[in-house]
């Protein structure tokens, strides 16, 4: 089958987490300090254009729960994850398909937002399943 896992960046990730009100604490921690530096490389990757938006990802990801009704041999998730030791938030899209098609008309929105990591691939399922496993620590969620 083809599939896999990415990862995408959001540009928007300040401005939402303070609509919602969230506060985050300033400390001049070892971590902290890595932190920040690692938002400054984050901000320089998506002025490179490798980042998306919340609105973006969520208008693509209905796209895609729309164009599902085209080909029923593909599946897909996604997941607003935040990334504790770096203090950032990311997403991560599943795609699948069980006929081994990369160019599923289900996948052509989600596919054109930017990505920063990806395995997806043609393989068998146990190993796109090790992926999942392998990008959940126990104990990290």
């Amino acid at each position: 089958m083809w599939g896999g896992y990415s990862v995408s960046l959001l540009s928007d990730v300040e401005e939402r987490v303070s609509q919602l009100g969230v506060s985050r604490s300033v400390s001049w921690t070892l971590i902290s300090v890595l932190g920040r530096g690692l938002s400054l490389l984050q901000r320089a990757v998506c002025l490179l254009g490798y980042c998306t938006t919340t609105e973006i990802f969520a208008q693509n990801f209905h796209d895609l729960a729309i164009d599902a009704a085209l080909d029923p041999h593909a599946y897909s998730y996604g997941a607003f994850v935040f990334v504790q030791p770096i203090n950032t938030y990311m997403l991560v899209t599943q795609l699948n398909h069980g006929k081994g098609l990369d160019s599923s008309p289900s996948f052509k929105a989600i596919q054109a937002v930017p990505k920063v990591y990806s395995t997806n691939r043609l393989s068998i399922a146990t190993d796109l399943g090790q992926d999942l496993s392998d990008g959940n620590i126990p104990g990290a969620r």
